[in-house]
């Protein structure tokens, strides 16, 4: 992501959540980041390889988690092939989603849509510890 951010050079970037969510999509069986990367690379041109990484991990830190993903509030669920494995009520998949997403934090999630510039410095600020 770095390579992709900073100078323009299009990357997938194969983390753990990345891994996950390219087997979950069916975009690649295997476990080897290398592979996944390949796998991947073939299905997209290389302009939104960066973006997508960006927004594959987005989503697995957020919504598809590992244990419990929040399938029943997934945007993409109507296009996952994995849909079912977590939790598919709205309700209960809602109380499931992590950061902004989750319920109750409707207003830094306002404030991240408003101020997109701001988006990390507005994130660590949400996470400092008040004493």
């Amino acid at each position: 992501m770095v390579l992709g951010n900073a100078f323009g050079i299009p990357g997938i970037t194969v983390d753990t959540h990345f891994g996950r969510l390219a087997r979950r999509f069916g975009w690649t069986l295997s476990e080897d980041p290398v592979q996944i990367e390949f796998d991947v690379a073939e299905l997209f041109v290389p302009r939104d390889w960066t973006m997508l990484s960006h927004r594959v991990v987005f989503h697995g830190r957020r919504v598809c988690h590992s244990r419990k993903p929040a399938c029943g509030a997934c945007p993409v669920a109507n296009w996952c092939p994995s849909y079912g494995l977590g939790e598919t009520d709205p309700a209960k998949a809602a109380r499931l989603l992590k950061y902004e997403l989750a319920p109750g934090s409707e207003p830094l999630l306002a404030q991240l849509l408003a101020e997109t510039h701001r988006a990390a410095e507005i994130r660590m600020e949400s996470q400092k510890r008040v004493p």
